[in-house]
């Protein structure tokens, strides 16, 4: 780990779920999400921690 440093998560992700609207199901895929955490974290905590984070989707060229 390295402190002081904003750290980024990319990631392909699939979404394998429901339409709370209609019903349906739905599969959505991200060929390239950013994740960046929104504040610190505390590693060292004796309860349950959040970590809120930010996301920026990337689509590659050729894929839609």
């Amino acid at each position: 780990m390295r402190g002081a440093v904003q750290p980024q998560l990319r990631a392909h992700v699939k979404f394998d779920g429901k339409n709370f609207a209609d019903g349906k199901t739905v599969i959505a895929e991200i060929y390239e999400v950013i994740l960046t955490p929104n504040a610190e974290f505390d590693f060292l905590a004796d309860d349950w921690n959040e970590l809120p984070l930010t996301a920026r989707m990337k689509t590659p060229l050729g894929k839609t």
